[in-house]
C-alpha cells in the first residue's frame, strides 16, 4: 500500500516537473556569453571592476574596524589590556570568533 502511494506521488511530481521545466528555462534564458563579451572583455569594464574591488574591500575594511570599534564599547573593559597585557587567550579567540562572523555578514550584505 505504501509502495503504490510512494509511486503514486513520484508519478505526479515528474509529471508536474516535465511540464515546470520549458516553463523555468523561458524564465531564465542563458544569454551568459554575450553578456560577457559586451562587458567585461571591454577595458572599461575591467577598469570598472577593479575599482569597484577597491571600493568594497576598503567598505569590508571599514565596517570590521568600526565594529571592533562598537564591540570593545560594549564590553565593560578594555579588550586591548585583556589581550596584551593579561594574555588572555579566551579574548583573543572571542574576538577572532566575532571578526569572523562580522566578516562573514560584511561579505554577505557587499555581495547582495
Amino acid at each position: 500500500m505504501l509502495s503504490a502511494m510512494a509511486m503514486a506521488i513520484w508519478t505526479e511530481a515528474s509529471a508536474w516537473a516535465a511540464t515546470a521545466a520549458p516553463i523555468w528555462l523561458e524564465a531564465f534564458p542563458n544569454d551568459t556569453a554575450t553578456d560577457f563579451e559586451t562587458k567585461e572583455n571591454s577595458m572599461t569594464g575591467f577598469i570598472l571592476e577593479v575599482v569597484n574591488t577597491i571600493f568594497f574591500a576598503m567598505l569590508g575594511v571599514a565596517l570590521l574596524a568600526g565594529s571592533y570599534w562598537l564591540f570593545d564599547r560594549l564590553t565593560p573593559f578594555s579588550i586591548t589590556k585583556e589581550i596584551q597585557n593579561e594574555k588572555n587567550l579566551a579574548m583573543s579567540v572571542l574576538l577572532g570568533a566575532v571578526f569572523l562572523a562580522i566578516a562573514l555578514i560584511v561579505a554577505a550584505v557587499i555581495r547582495s
